[in-house]
C-alpha cells in the first residue's frame, strides 16, 4: 500500500492466469509539522510533509490577532451580535477561544456558522474555554443571542489560523 492506494498480492500460474487477492487498506499521511514563528514583519505559519511520500497539504498561518471578532466582555442583555471573519483563500480556519469564554448556561448560546451557512456547533457556559473550533472555508460567522437575565463574559479568541493551499513559490 502507499499513503493514498491501497495494497494487493497478485498470483499468476504458470499457465498466465492470475487473480488479486489479500488487499491491504492505504496507509495515511504521516504528517510532520514544521513550525515558522512570526517575527516583527512577517506573519507566523506551519507547514505540513507526509514523511512517506513527500505530499505537501497546506500551510496554516497564524493570522492577525487585530483583526479577531469578540464580545463585549461582558456582553448585553437581551441581545441579538453578529460576529464576522474571513481569510480570503484560507482552506479553513482555527479558532481558538480564550479561557475566560463563558455565556449564562442554557440561556447565551454563541452559534457559529462557516462562509455556507452550515451550523457548526452551538454553545453555551464555559464549553467554549481553550477550545479550537475549526471552520471550513475561509470565513465564519457567529450569533450571540443573549435573554434578558445574567450576562457573563462572552467570548474572545486567542489565536486564529488558516489552512492556505500550498504554492511552491511562497515556501521553501
Amino acid at each position: 500500500p502507499t499513503c493514498t492506494t491501497q495494497g494487493y498480492t497478485t498470483y499468476t500460474c504458470a499457465c498466465g492466469d492470475s487473480y488479486v487477492d489479500n488487499y491491504v487498506n492505504a496507509l495515511g499521511h504521516i504528517y510532520n509539522a514544521i513550525i515558522f514563528a512570526p517575527t516583527c514583519t512577517e506573519q507566523g505559519y506551519t507547514t505540513y510533509t507526509c514523511s512517506v511520500c513527500g505530499y505537501i497539504p497546506s500551510s496554516r498561518i497564524i493570522l492577525d490577532e487585530d483583526t479577531y471578532p469578540e464580545s463585549a466582555h461582558s456582553y448585553p442583555s437581551n441581545a441579538d451580535l453578529d460576529y464576522y471573519f474571513s481569510y480570503e483563500g484560507a482552506e479553513a480556519l482555527y479558532l481558538t477561544f480564550s479561557e475566560d469564554t463563558l455565556f449564562e448556561s442554557g440561556y447565551d448560546y454563541l452559534h457559529i456558522y462557516d462562509g455556507d451557512g452550515n451550523l457548526i456547533g452551538t454553545y453555551s457556559d464555559d464549553s467554549l474555554a481553550g477550545v479550537t473550533i475549526t471552520v471550513p472555508g475561509d470565513s465564519v460567522y457567529m450569533n450571540l443571542p443573549s435573554d434578558g437575565s445574567y450576562t457573563y463574559y462572552g467570548f474572545s479568541i486567542d489565536l486564529i489560523e488558516a489552512d492556505m493551499p500550498y504554492d511552491s513559490d511562497n515556501y521553501e
